[in-house]
């Protein structure tokens, strides 16, 4: 998981002006594709399907899925989202913005952060810290995206 300087380098660096929604260089297809192709995977390592919401429409969020509570290992329903921007992933216990890292980091079994983690990144996914990202932004959009946070600027709608 990106944190820190390199997690916010990536943020900064993605951030393209003028283009909240989609970058430049957006291939819808390739990645519906490549979402699908983890709620496969992840459908198959925790041995149940995926719930899976694909119809992100003006946002900056792709698609989102959830992995059952009765499939994890920690008790909690597990959500992945992915961004249109950069191979952006989070993941965590419950839904976004529920826990701070250090409560994360307790409820988020290892074995399920395992696995997800795994299945992310094997599929070219850059996972970064969402707590961290909830902090107000300041980025390349800041004028047409007044009173947002970066979980806003990547993960959510407009």
């Amino acid at each position: 998981m990106l944190t820190g300087e390199a997690m916010w380098r990536l943020l900064r660096e993605a951030d393209e002006p003028g283009n909240p929604e989609i970058p430049h260089d957006y291939d819808h297809d390739e990645t519906r594709r490549r979402f699908l192709a983890l709620a496969e995977r992840l459908s198959a390592d925790f041995g149940h399907p995926t719930e899976n919401d694909l119809w992100a429409k003006d946002a900056t969020l792709h698609a989102r899925l959830n992995i059952p509570v009765e499939a994890t290992r920690g008790g909690e329903q597990i959500y992945v989202a992915v961004s249109n921007f950069a191979s952006l992933a989070i993941a965590g216990p419950g839904n976004p913005g529920v826990y701070d890292s250090e409560e994360r980091d307790v409820r988020f079994e290892a074995e399920d952060r395992r696995l997800v983690g795994t299945a992310l990144a094997d599929l070219g996914y850059r996972l970064v810290d969402e707590p961290e990202i909830w902090q107000r932004y300041d980025g390349a959009n800041e004028d047409i995206l007044p009173a947002w946070t970066w979980f806003g600027r990547y993960f959510d709608y407009l």
